[in-house]
């Protein structure tokens, strides 16, 4: 039923659009520097506190991205563009946010990749929404995600992390999710044995 749900998603999501991340964002202070609008300025100072409050850089909270993870220096950039969501299979304009892991969240990722010699945590984030549903799928933007490699999907249920049907394909990866999900991207050197629901990243949409 899972491998139904997020091929329908794949048909869904694929036409989203790669979000825009800007080598460096300017900082509230400096945009308002620059405008002479005192709403300009407000605005600036409003994102900027928006921003704080979800522990994100002013560029992550705009894309709706987890860029960097203090605690995973192996974290590629990872955004969820509106657009990606799917329910049923239908493509909406659900809001799904995506949120940073916590320390310790990160160190349970590291744990399941180093189990296997030369795996590593590629991503790690948190969604957060209103969605009810179990046919739920996202798919998310992954930065430098390697053709050719093979990813293991993993989400945490239970203070456990359970391995999780994805699809992936260059710099995407289709993931179901639930209301508040914690995921985690594993990938697996070549010639090693990854573990049940491995995918392997293909150049571009399996249609």
């Amino acid at each position: 039923m899972m491998k139904k749900v997020l091929a329908l998603a794949l048909a869904g999501t694929m036409l989203i659009a790669t979000p825009v991340m800007a080598a460096e964002s300017p900082s509230a202070a400096v945009v308002a520097s620059d405008s002479s609008s005192d709403d300009t300025s407000a605005v600036a100072a409003s994102v900027e506190a928006a921003a704080q409050a979800e522990g994100k850089t002013v560029e992550e909270y705009a894309n709706n991205a987890v860029i960097s993870v203090a605690s995973n220096p192996d974290q590629l950039p990872t955004a969820l563009p509106k657009g990606g969501v799917a329910i049923n299979g239908a493509k909406t304009n659900q809001a799904v946010t995506l949120t940073k892991p916590t320390a310790a969240e990160v160190s349970l990722g590291k744990q399941v990749a180093a189990a296997t010699a030369g795996a590593k945590l590629i991503s790690a984030f948190g969604t957060k929404s209103a969605i009810t549903t179990d046919n739920a799928c996202i798919n998310v933007y992954v930065k430098g995600l390697p053709v050719g490699s093979k990813i293991v999907g993993y989400m945490l249920v239970n203070g456990q992390l359970v391995p999780v049907p994805v699809v992936a394909y260059k710099d995407h990866v289709i993931a179901a999710i639930s209301t508040n999900a914690k995921i985690f991207i594993v990938e697996y050197p070549a010639g090693v044995e990854a573990p049940a629901f491995a995918a392997e990243v293909t150049a571009a949409p399996a249609v």
